[in-house]
């Protein structure tokens, strides 16, 4: 049985929202000064457009990132237009990490970490995955990863 994992863009929602405010009181500090060059409607329009567009785009790119817990392997997919696909199975595995910052934490997030050997760097990473999920990668994986001697 495949289960698969979307990451949660809250980050970015939260980025692109503290990215409108901040422009928005901007603009509305400055308003007198730049009223007779273009309205301050207009400009509120433009940022919060970029703002929603900002959103937009971190929807969509977290809908083509995905995580999947198979019977042998984890498959790690990303990719909007170039797609890259990672598959590494239990028996590689040397470590599963789970990262969880302060936002992160408050959200129920976390960042997965997958170690193999002979790799420097963690094979695969995918940041801003439910808490849940991750406690069930780290149960699937916990009898099957590589014993070192």
């Amino acid at each position: 049985m495949v289960e698969s994992m979307h990451p949660v863009p809250i980050r970015t929602y939260l980025g692109a929202v503290l990215f409108g405010a901040i422009l928005t009181a901007f603009v509305l500090f400055l308003a007198e000064f730049i009223e007779p060059f273009v309205s301050t409607g207009f400009l509120l329009t433009i940022i919060w457009g970029i703002t929603f567009l900002r959103a937009l785009v971190a929807w969509i790119v977290v809908r083509f990132k995905k995580v999947e817990i198979g019977d042998h392997e984890i498959k790690v997919k990303t990719g909007v237009f170039n797609t890259k696909i990672i598959l590494v199975p239990y028996d590689r595995i040397t470590n599963v990490g789970v990262k969880r910052s302060f936002l992160e934490r408050i959200f129920g997030l976390g960042t997965l970490e997958i170690d193999t050997a002979g790799t420097p760097y963690p094979e695969a990473i995918m940041a801003n995955l439910p808490y849940k999920g991750l406690e069930m990668i780290l149960e699937k994986t916990k009898g099957r990863m590589v014993k070192h001697l």
